[in-house]
């Protein structure tokens, strides 16, 4: 008798943890990232510098629910980068495309800059998955900005920055020519007084 009413108590917990394990899929929801390029070659020269590059966001959902995937970049420091789309929305297992924008800002000499695309995805409000895509790299050339010749076309003489250089020297060289003028002023009024006598 007490075997039975111990079995009795115990077979409605048993079956809840059946329906309980069934409930869960054999393969969890993963996500992966996966980019067309991995590298980009910039040359520098203080101005706006922009790359962009895209990428395709997988998702793999047994139960086929509806997900939403988060994008998040990261760049060096002084540098930024952004996803468009940056939230990504799945009914069902699939792939979505997305493009990554990379403002080049600080450059201290040649660098490489890394970036990285974070993608984390939520059901209902909870964490599901989580993935990183791998590096996407952007090698950097800094350029001087005082250069001698036009970026857009290199036969072409860039006359604005030639000036800018130039500009000081026309200056010291007026001042001279002015002192030279003065004296040669004053050396002839001093002569033709002394010619003049008392």
């Amino acid at each position: 008798m007490p075997f039975t009413r111990t079995l009795a108590v115990m077979i409605p917990f048993i079956l809840a943890a059946q329906l309980t394990g069934a409930a869960v899929p054999e393969r969890p929801l993963t996500i992966a990232i996966t980019l067309e390029t991995f590298e980009a070659d910039v040359l520098w020269n203080a101005s706006e510098q922009y790359v962009v590059f895209n990428g395709t966001l997988t998702l793999d959902d047994p139960v086929q629910r509806e997900i939403d995937v988060s994008l998040i970049a990261s760049a060096p420091a002084g540098w930024s980068a952004g996803c468009s789309p940056d939230i990504i929305k799945f009914h069902s297992a699939g792939e979505r495309s997305f493009t990554c924008n990379v403002h080049i800002g600080v450059v201290r000499g040649n660098m490489t800059g890394n970036i990285t695309i974070d993608g984390t995805a939520y059901w209902r409000g909870d964490v599901m998955a989580t993935n990183r895509s791998p590096a996407f790299s952007v090698h950097v050339t800094r350029l001087l900005v005082e250069k001698p010749y036009n970026m857009t076309n290199p036969k072409k003489i860039d006359f604005t920055t030639r000036l800018e250089n130039i500009l000081p020297h026309l200056a010291a060289l007026g001042v001279l020519m002015a002192t030279v003028v003065a004296v040669a002023v004053v050396w002839r009024w001093r002569r033709n007084r002394r010619e003049a006598g008392p």
